[in-house]
């Protein structure tokens, strides 16, 4: 029943924005465009010229943006989904491009489709803190994972300004004091509330699940976090980013976090970027 909830959120609310008519060149462009202008680092993160030639499995490919960065590259690349729309964004953005991958939906859970020792790098970006299976995801792929290959992730960091200030504490104070820590987090991890399972970690957290691989490296990135505006959508800044919002408690997390988007900033970044070798 969860998977279905999961799965139905996410087919009403796909991870991407794009302009232009729908199924051309610019529309798909315009897509890539707005996930890098969201994110800043992010293309940069994918480090695509690694994978030349590569063998590369995304698990929850979305929209396809970053799979399309490492096609590319030249890399030989598979991406799985839970949801239709996922998968079929994905590959019209792929026949629009002139790029070849091979798609396919899967069960949320398991990788049986793929042999072992079977990629040079699996990726998932944005994705596992979202399923109460993401220590049966990891583990299966490791299994496809060839040798020294390489796992990487984004997820979501629990030792963070949004978790503990945007969502706990905004929320809480607003009078939400019924709901459990893991129940705010999902209701108000999205930009569209109400997302069925959301989870965070800490660095500690993801070393421990990793443990069985050889290497584990662990950066945070994405120092942001959002003021509550009941009158406008949430808005989300980089710390140091001057608001259009009076609100009291914005002015005074800005002046806590010194006003800049450094080393500081950083450090209470939303995102932990891992990197684990087989």
């Amino acid at each position: 029943m969860l998977i279905s909830n999961i799965k139905q959120y996410w087919e009403v609310q796909p991870p991407f924005k794009g302009s232009g008519k729908y199924g051309t060149l610019k529309w798909s462009k315009s897509i890539s465009k707005h996930r890098f202008s969201v994110v800043p680092y992010w293309k940069n993160f994918l480090d695509t010229s690694r994978y030349n030639g590569k063998d590369i499995l995304e698990i929850g490919c979305g929209a396809g943006s970053d799979l399309l960065e490492y096609a590319k590259a030249g890399a030989n690349v598979y991406g799985i989904d839970i949801t239709d729309k996922a998968i079929r964004t994905t590959a019209l953005r792929f026949e629009v491009e002139n790029k070849q991958a091979q798609l396919k939906l899967y069960n949320g859970r398991y990788l049986w489709d793929f042999e072992d020792n079977s990629f040079d790098m699996v990726c998932s970006y944005g994705v596992l803190h979202h399923t109460p299976y993401i220590e049966d995801i990891i583990a299966d792929a490791h299994r496809i994972l060839k040798p020294k290959g390489c796992l990487r992730l984004m997820l979501y960091n629990k030792n963070s300004v949004l978790y503990y200030y945007s969502i706990l504490y905004l929320h809480k104070f607003l009078g939400e004091s019924s709901l459990s820590r893991d129940e705010l987090l999902s209701k108000y991890s999205e930009f569209r509330e109400g997302c069925p399972y959301t989870r965070c970690y800490s660095e500690f957290e993801v070393r421990d699940m990793l443990w069985y691989f050889s290497t584990v490296d662990v950066k945070i990135d994405y120092p942001v976090y959002d003021g509550l505006d009941p009158k406008t959508e949430r808005k989300l800044s980089y710390i140091g980013r001057k608001f259009d919002v009076q609100k009291t408690h914005i002015a005074d997390v800005d002046a806590f976090f010194s006003l800049h988007s450094g080393a500081i900033g950083k450090e209470f970044g939303w995102h932990l970027l891992v990197e684990a070798s087989k």
